[in-house]
């Protein structure tokens, strides 16, 4: 992916590593980054020691991609799902895009719920 050809923009759909160029500067992440969803902790909130299960975003069993581009910029869009347990019907995308006008680049993480059965330790409201 290209924005606005000053940045360049390699997002590796495998690994999910990423790496950026402009001109001679480069950037990218370390070959062992994993990103992954961490589930449990206490109160479902915490630091690394109190994560009972990681999920790899590589776990997904199904990963489409395709461009991303809108006024503001372009990128890549990702959409991952047919995670296993404890992520099991769960979904998400994620986007990775260079703006247009500042050139700056972005990574959004975006759930879609689809049937998923866990907690993010919210009460149920009643009317």
């Amino acid at each position: 992916m290209n924005g606005q050809d000053r940045i360049r923009l390699t997002l590796d759909e495998t690994t999910f590593g990423i790496r950026i160029e402009n001109g001679r500067t480069q950037w990218h992440t370390l070959d062992e980054f994993r990103p992954c969803l961490a589930f449990g902790g206490k109160n479902g909130v915490g630091g690394v020691k109190d994560v009972e299960k990681y999920v790899l975003f590589s776990e997904a069993g199904k990963i489409t991609s395709e461009p991303y581009r809108t006024g503001f910029g372009s990128g890549v869009r990702l959409t991952l799902s047919d995670f296993p347990v404890p992520a099991e019907g769960m979904a998400f995308e994620l986007l990775v895009w260079v703006e247009k006008v500042t050139q700056t680049v972005r990574c959004e993480w975006i759930p879609v719920w689809k049937n998923w059965r866990g907690n993010w330790n919210r009460k149920d409201k009643k009317g």
